[in-house]
């Protein structure tokens, strides 16, 4: 890619993430969720881990299932079941895919949120030093891989007002919509790697390169549609190499 045309890129795409970024996050949150979470951290913390490979609205809801056969939202009283006592739960009434793997991941995190944080979640951020410190924390989890734990550090800083220094140490998730608007747009060839994909999303905003991640999200999300593409309705079709394609 010429330089020229690279830069005119990367100038267009840091101006609509920012704006992205400063409106209302889109996210599956609710105002209820947020409430929650506030009072009961470690059900932001749970419902970050359990998102994977379902639906964002059903891995937040696992938390309060939990809430809701216990019959009690304190994880102090969570810690005193048995890890069979979660499995049950997660097979009979909770909608993930990897409902034996999750419930160890679930089980485990609550043991670890109150021991090593006695049992107040919020100690993850409110202790930390920087947003690479909070990371650290969430990758420490079993089941946490880097997607969720800078999607994790993402919401904190940007929805729950989680006052965080050094940004520059939250990368992109380089999930399938991201890959997608990256080759799309000329920055990564299909041979790319997730590391590749970091590493270019730093490239173009190296002060916050998960401030891209929202927006990169949305237009594959919504516009680069298999089969039914919304080329028209883009916002940076003129940038990309495979409108109408």
């Amino acid at each position: 890619m010429k330089e020229e045309i690279k830069k005119r890129i990367k100038k267009r795409i840091i101006k609509l993430a920012k704006k992205n970024y400063n409106e209302e996050y889109n996210t599956s949150l609710k105002p209820k969720d947020l409430e929650k979470f506030k009072k009961y951290p470690h059900f932001f913390v749970i419902s970050c881990l359990m998102d994977r490979q379902i639906k964002a609205e059903n891995a937040w809801s696992i938390p309060y299932i939990i809430e809701t056969e216990l019959k009690t939202p304190n994880i102090k009283k969570w810690y005193k079941y048995s890890q069979e006592n979660f499995f049950d739960i997660f097979s009979k009434k909770t909608k993930h895919r990897f409902k034996h793997n999750m419930a160890d991941v679930f089980y485990k995190a609550v043991k670890k949120i109150v021991d090593e944080y006695n049992g107040n979640a919020a100690l993850i951020w409110e202790d930390a030093e920087n947003c690479a410190d909070v990371i650290c924390r969430f990758l420490e989890f079993e089941g946490c891989g880097i997607k969720i734990a800078t999607m994790a550090v993402n919401i904190l800083t940007r929805v729950m007002k989680v006052n965080l220094s050094h940004k520059e140490s939250i990368d992109i998730s380089p999930d399938l919509q991201v890959r997608k608007v990256m080759l799309n747009l000329g920055l990564i060839d299909k041979r790319a790697t997730r590391e590749i994909i970091l590493y270019r999303a730093r490239d173009i905003y190296p002060k916050f390169p998960g401030m891209l991640d929202s927006f990169f999200w949305k237009i594959g999300k919504n516009y680069c549609i298999p089969k039914r593409k919304r080329c028209d309705d883009c916002p940076i079709a003129d940038l990309c190499l495979n409108k109408d394609s």
